[in-house]
């Protein structure tokens, strides 16, 4: 059963989805928060101390997921040449 924090109105472990995108943020036994999300095929975590904080993060990063706002940085190594030639395809018209 989900512990509720004290000074918090939110639950843990929660998950924050929209459209087909997942984040979710779980409790630590170390006090800390991790906001966990999927990115270019593989899990990011991070860790933070203020639940108001984690949740503040969770928000953010669906935002950006769910907006498409990805770096070529983040593309995996079998969709970075994909990427690539996708750019130059469309480089010709502008």
């Amino acid at each position: 059963m989900p512990a509720k924090r004290k000074g918090s109105n939110a639950s843990f472990p929660l998950k924050l989805t929209k459209g087909g995108t997942t984040v979710r943020v779980t409790r630590l036994s170390n006090g800390y928060h991790r906001v966990s999300y999927h990115l270019g095929g593989r899990r990011k975590t991070e860790d933070i101390k203020d639940p108001e904080g984690a949740i503040a993060l969770a928000k953010e990063k669906l935002t950006k997921l769910q907006g498409g706002e990805i770096d070529a940085a983040q593309l995996t190594d079998k969709d970075r040449p994909i990427y690539s030639r996708a750019l130059d395809a469309i480089s010709a018209w502008g």
